[in-house]
């Protein structure tokens, strides 16, 4: 008895269906990954100290990245956006203190708010750090299968001098 259309085409749909909700979880998955790789080198960059923030400048005190992307932290997990919205807060809290205190463009950074930062930047930077998700040892060897399946096996296996 042969199949119905309608059968195959349910089957169809399903699959379709499936597939384009693995490559939609892929896609956020990487988004996210990327998102906490450039959050990760903002605070790893950003200065804590007076010194060091003396040397390159108020400037140094912003959160670029972190304010350009604010409508995309929800692709984050709840306890890495916890720890964002905690350290943006406090570089909030450095950057109207060292305006209140700092004469001109003179930096000026509490030492209770250096030590604060100290613990925040490192806590939140090893947080993303430890979630960014590691290369998919499977795509590598997918990918190893097919050059070779092609015939294409240049940087897989040695080549023979002539």
């Amino acid at each position: 008895m042969p199949i119905p259309i309608s059968a195959k085409l349910a089957v169809g749909v399903a699959i379709s269906v499936f597939a384009g909700a693995i490559l939609y979880w892929f896609k956020q998955r990487l988004k996210a990954d990327r998102l906490r790789r450039a959050i990760t080198t903002e605070i790893r960059s950003t200065p804590v100290g007076a010194f060091k923030t003396s040397l390159l400048g108020i400037p140094a005190l912003e959160t670029p990245v972190i304010e350009a992307n604010l409508g995309q932290l929800d692709l984050l997990s709840q306890d890495e956006l916890a720890h964002v919205r905690d350290y943006r807060r406090h570089m909030m809290r450095v950057r109207e203190y060292n305006e209140r205190e700092s004469d001109e463009d003179r930096v000026s950074i509490s030492v209770r708010l250096t030590e604060e930062g100290d613990r925040k930047s490192t806590r939140t930077a090893d947080l993303l750090e430890e979630r960014i998700s590691k290369p998919f040892k499977y795509w590598a060897a997918a990918k190893r299968w097919l050059h070779q399946r092609r015939g294409n096996t240049i940087g897989f296996t040695p080549c023979e001098a002539p």
